[in-house]
């Protein structure tokens, strides 16, 4: 089981059930194929990183979050990305066919990283529909270098 900060073996039941395979399992009961999400913006394992939450600045509108995230001001340190490698790794090989990856809060990823989260996913998961979505807000404002592994002349 992927080791969250907030889980079941943490309750005051101490419940030790593996909650994903009981997902896998209940869609595999129902003919649903089941999808994943994972978020990004990781308040509880920094390792290092500064989330936008942690970087000081206000964050009301898209245009503040993407100033915080261009300008360096939140990010995710080596260590993380080991972290969130081996999580979205674990979850991907232990639980059989995933139809979805949603990767949530990418922005804070830089765009190498996201690029080889991307093709990690695709590569462990082939069939399945892989999104990374960021937005905040005004999503006419919306800036999809924050969001999808591409590269761009801001790298």
């Amino acid at each position: 089981m992927a080791e969250p900060f907030h889980g079941l073996h943490r309750s005051s039941q101490r419940n030790t059930s593996d909650v994903v395979e009981a997902f896998v399992k209940a869609c595999e009961k129902r003919d649903v194929r089941p999808g994943l999400y994972y978020c990004s913006f990781d308040n509880h394992h920094l390792f290092g990183s500064v989330t936008v939450d942690h970087a000081g600045f206000p964050y009301d509108t898209v245009e503040q979050v993407h100033f915080i995230e261009k300008n360096g001001k939140a990010f995710t340190s080596s260590f993380y990305q080991d972290f969130q490698t081996n999580q979205v790794t674990e979850l991907l090989t232990q639980y059989g066919p995933i139809t979805e990856v949603w990767i949530d809060e990418p922005g804070v990823l830089e765009s190498g990283y996201r690029t080889f989260l991307y093709e990690h996913i695709a590569g462990l998961q082939p069939e399945a529909v892989i999104v990374m979505n960021g937005s905040y807000g005004d999503t006419e404002k919306w800036d999809p270098w924050f969001t999808w592994h591409v590269v761009s002349d801001r790298d």
